[in-house]
């Protein structure tokens, strides 16, 4: 699913339950994503959130497939965002200045969190997972810029 840019928000329940959601692209002006937008999106591999975002509580909720997640813009993000995902990578932008205690709850362990900044730093190593930093962090997004690469149309639906 590619969305127009003319798109700003994705409300409460929007792609909620769409269990065949391989791959959607947020357009760049998306400024909010809702309660619960893409939850139980259990086919959903991976997500890059554009600049400038503002999230609301449990957006991912039980997208199980979900291994990858970009974030390029936030502040802060609340409750359980990524609650019950299968994420193996996240990037948070150095400009996370607040993390909800629950954005990860029921994430694997082994989950490795990007990022620069050492509040991203403390709160990775508080809850128990590993954080990679500088050099590696621009191996991760280059990473991630071929997998989005790499996406054939016929993978979607």
């Amino acid at each position: 699913v590619s969305l127009p840019e003319s798109i700003t928000t994705i409300y409460n329940h929007a792609f909620e339950g769409c269990s065949l959601l391989k791959e959607i692209n947020l357009p760049e002006n998306l400024l909010e994503l809702s309660f619960r937008a893409f939850a139980e999106c259990t086919s959903l591999a991976s997500i890059t959130i554009p600049y400038p975002t503002n999230f609301e509580s449990e957006i991912f909720d039980g997208c199980t497939n979900l291994k990858t997640a970009k974030i390029e813009h936030a502040i802060y993000l609340p409750s359980g965002v990524f609650k019950n995902c299968g994420l193996k990578k996240v990037y948070l932008p150095d400009s996370l200045a607040g993390i909800d205690r629950t954005v990860f709850e029921g994430v694997p362990k082994n989950m490795k969190i990007y990022g620069n900044n050492d509040y991203i730093k403390n709160f990775a190593t508080k809850h128990g997972y590993k954080c990679v930093s500088d050099s590696k962090l621009g191996l991760f997004l280059n990473e991630v810029e071929k997998d989005s690469e790499n996406k054939d149309i016929n993978d979607c639906c």
